[in-house]
C-alpha cells in the first residue's frame, strides 16, 4: 500500500485551538507524535521523542509547531530535531503572555522566581513567607498540573524551554484576573479530587473486609491476606497524602 503522506501534518493542527490547556500525560504525547489516530501512523525514534518532549514538556501549543516543523511531508518522516531553530514568534509571547495573566500574583510570583533559580522548595518558601507551607505545596501541585512548572529533581523550573525563555526575557506587564488554581483548575483538579476521594473509600471499605477477615482468623490468617492488608495501608497513606496537597479532608 502506497504511504499517503498528504493527511498527516493536518494531523498536527487539526481542530487545535491555541490556548494554553493542562498539558499531556506521556501517553497522549506520544500517540500526537506518532499520529497514532491516522490511517498511517509514524515510527518516530525513542530518542527523538524524548528530546521533543523535554523541550516542550508536553504543551499542546508547542507540540503541534515543533512536529509541524519537523515533519518532512515528501519523506513521511520526522527530520532531526535542533531545539536552536525554534525561538518565541508572536503567537507563543501572545499565549504567554495571556496565561501568565491568568495567575494571581503570588503564582506570577511564584512563575518569576522559579525562572531566576529560587527554585526549591525551601527557597520559595523564603521567598514568600506569607503563604502557609500547605498553601504553597497547593499552588506549586495546580501549577505543575497546569504545564507552567515541572519537577527537576528537588526543585522546579518552567514546564517547557520556551517558556524559561519568554519568563527569562521579562514579561511586559502582569494583569491578574482571577489566577489559575481558582479558575483553569477547575476540571483538571475536581476530576483528581473526586477520582482520589472515590480510590480512598474502596480502599478503606476492601481494607476494612480484610481486617475482619484477620480478626476472625487470628495466626491462622494466610500470608497473602496479611501482605494485602499492608498493601492497602500503604496505598491508603499515599492517597490522604495527595488529598492533603491539594487541600482537601479524605472524606470531604
Amino acid at each position: 500500500m502506497p504511504f499517503n503522506n498528504s493527511k498527516i501534518p493536518l494531523f498536527f493542527w487539526k481542530d487545535f485551538e491555541p490556548r494554553y490547556l493542562a498539558h499531556f500525560d506521556d501517553d497522549t504525547t506520544h500517540q500526537l507524535i506518532c499520529c497514532a489516530q491516522s490511517v498511517y501512523p509514524l515510527q518516530v525514534d525513542l530518542a527523538l521523542l524524548a528530546q521533543i518532549q523535554q523541550f516542550t514538556g508536553n504543551h499542546p501549543l508547542l507540540l503541534q509547531k515543533v512536529c509541524h516543523h519537523l515533519f518532512d511531508s515528501k519523506a513521511g518522516t520526522f527530520r532531526l530535531f535542533d531545539e536552536h531553530s525554534f525561538g518565541l514568534d508572536d503567537q507563543l509571547r501572545s499565549t504567554f503572555q495571556q496565561d501568565f495573566d491568568s495567575l494571581t500574583p503570588d503564582e506570577a510570583k511564584i512563575m518569576l522566581l522559579v525562572n531566576s533559580q529560587v527554585s526549591s522548595l525551601t527557597e520559595i518558601e523564603q521567598a514568600l513567607p506569607h503563604l502557609s507551607p500547605n498553601s504553597l505545596r497547593r499552588i506549586l501541585h495546580d501549577l505543575s498540573q497546569l504545564g507552567f512548572l515541572r519537577r527537576a529533581t528537588d526543585s522546579y523550573q518552567a514546564g517547557n524551554i520556551l517558556l524559561g525563555e519568554w519568563l527569562a526575557a521579562g514579561p511586559e506587564h502582569h494583569t491578574p484576573q482571577g489566577g489559575i488554581t481558582n479558575r483553569m483548575l477547575g476540571e483538571v483538579a475536581q476530576e483528581r479530587i473526586a477520582s482520589l476521594q472515590r480510590q480512598l473509600l474502596a480502599s478503606v471499605r476492601h481494607l476494612g473486609q480484610l481486617q475482619l477477615r484477620q480478626a476472625k482468623q487470628g495466626l491462622e490468617t494466610p500470608p497473602h491476606v496479611m501482605t494485602e492488608i499492608e498493601e492497602y495501608n500503604f496505598k491508603i497513606t499515599d492517597i490522604e497524602a495527595e488529598l492533603a496537597e491539594l487541600g482537601i479532608p479524605p472524606f470531604a
